[in-house]
């Protein structure tokens, strides 16, 4: 976990010392309110989370959250209050206001706690996909765009003959169209046309949500996450409580139906039904995405790069962790299709941090390296 800059507001300076972890780097103290509303409305003061203490004084209370919402240097600052759930009905107003994040009890353990407020701060950091679209700038260097355009050129002429067996095979196996076009998000969060050769029934995107309980990337160890079975065999909460959804629970319990919210931003199914025989072949020997040839020679994908995302999956990417992934060039093959290929054990996580990985390493010698590793990739028998 990183570290974090913390403030504290109405807290005495025996009890600071409940906010130090080595999780925090910096923590500033503010004894009263008014000390804090008068610093943040004169200086920047960027901290990551600011700790405070429900007092009775509800307006002064009201105008310093506020300044914290309303100002740019603290976007993205998580607020958490702190009491004893005693004044539920003024709590429960300043949560749905959004004015706090969340509410956590004064005897809170900051170092267990660190979890949630890590995924509150991510949570914060979080931009609309319109919003990551705009502030995207990014240039794909010209001799990639060189090599791109050779390599792509030259295996379209090599391939010619194979195309049209292939097309004339999907109209056999499943009838017209032979090419699938879906909207993907590539270098930079554009939006372009991608194409492969149809491996599917036809309208098989609308069978998807009937299958999502089959997805790999999601956890096959899922429980219900109605109420923790730690706190029901301990008796009382096994983790300090937060108010969340409307209800109390442990933050443990809210941690972990965060973690359920968050889950499967891709999609894998294993054996998936709606892919037909023909279908089946093209896809193990990947030719279903040759008409990705096409892409590349019009400028939307290279020859190596992180995989283009449907709108859905890179919707859920637009922190500044994951959207690192989008500063590197869309590609048909990359580094996870080469260092995990098959592999059923590849968590979510783990390929987000391979396309972060290419996104800082990418060039065109590397490329190189990562076409010829992609041959043996190839002729594993697990599509992905």
């Amino acid at each position: 976990m990183k570290t974090i800059d913390v403030s504290t507001v109405g807290f005495e300076q025996d009890e600071v010392d409940a906010f130090r972890s080595d999780f925090v780097r910096r923590l500033h103290v503010f004894p009263t309110l008014q000390l804090a509303h008068n610093h943040f409305n004169k200086n920047t003061h960027e901290v990551n989370v600011v700790f405070l203490r429900y007092n009775r004084y509800f307006n002064l209370t009201s105008s310093f959250l506020s300044l914290i919402r309303t100002k740019p240097d603290n976007k993205n600052t998580v607020v958490i209050m702190l009491d004893d759930h005693a004044n539920a009905v003024s709590l429960r107003w300043f949560f749905n206001k959004n004015l706090v994040d969340d509410i956590f009890e004064l005897n809170f353990d900051i170092d267990q706690a660190m979890g949630r407020i890590q995924s509150l701060i991510a949570l914060r950091e979080s931009k609309s996909f319109e919003e990551v679209k705009q502030s995207f700038e990014v240039k794909i260097p010209i001799a990639k765009r060189i090599f791109d355009i050779v390599v792509a050129s030259t295996i379209s002429l090599f391939l010619s003959p194979l195309l049209i067996i292939v097309s004339i095979g999907v109209m056999i196996d499943s009838g017209y169209p032979f090419f699938y076009k879906s909207q993907r998000v590539g270098t930079g969060y554009k939006v372009f046309d991608f194409y492969k050769f149809r491996s599917m029934r036809k309208n098989a995107d609308k069978e998807l949500l009937d299958l999502k309980g089959q997805n790999q990337y999601a956890s096959s160890e899922s429980k219900s996450t109605k109420e923790c079975i730690n706190c029901n065999v301990l008796g009382e909460p096994c983790s300090p409580l937060v108010y969340s959804d409307g209800e109390t629970i442990c933050e443990a319990q809210h941690f972990l139906r965060m973690q359920e919210k968050k889950k499967g931003t891709f999609i894998k199914i294993a054996n998936d039904p709606r892919v037909t025989r023909f279908g089946k072949f093209i896809r193990n020997t990947s030719i279903d995405e040759l008409p990705q040839l096409i892409n590349v020679l019009k400028g939307d994908m290279s020859i190596v790069g992180n995989r283009p995302l449907p709108l859905y999956e890179a919707e859920l990417l637009t922190t500044d962790k994951w959207a690192e992934r989008f500063n590197a060039p869309a590609g048909i093959t990359g580094l996870w299709q080469v260092e995990k290929r098959g592999s059923k054990s590849m968590s979510e996580f783990e390929r987000k941090e391979l396309d972060n990985k290419y996104a800082r390493n990418y060039s065109v010698w590397n490329d190189i390296k990562l076409l010829f590793r992609t041959i043996p990739a190839l002729l594993q028998k697990e599509s992905v």
